[in-house]
């Protein structure tokens, strides 16, 4: 979502299709409670609330420790 880009829930579904919608669902709805992503519009389409979101980049940053410590780099490159 980098990049100032708005997608609907559906529109990361179609992105990422290898993750359930699921999981999706439940990942941006934790995302945008912890306010790393935000409502950027609303509206009815056939009866239910779509949601556009955008990414807060001033919330979206994982520093080079976290990184590390999680196990998730996987990269060659020295750190």
């Amino acid at each position: 979502m980098r990049g100032d880009r708005e997608l609907t829930t559906a529109d990361l579904c179609d992105r990422i299709r290898d993750v359930s919608k699921a999981t999706v669902y439940r990942h941006v709805d934790l995302l945008a409670a912890g306010g790393v992503l935000e409502v950027a519009l609303e509206r009815r389409v056939r009866g239910a609330v779509e949601r556009r979101y955008r990414l807060r980049h001033d919330r979206a940053g994982i520093d080079t420790d976290t990184v590390i410590s999680s196990g998730h780099l996987r990269a060659t490159v020295p750190v």
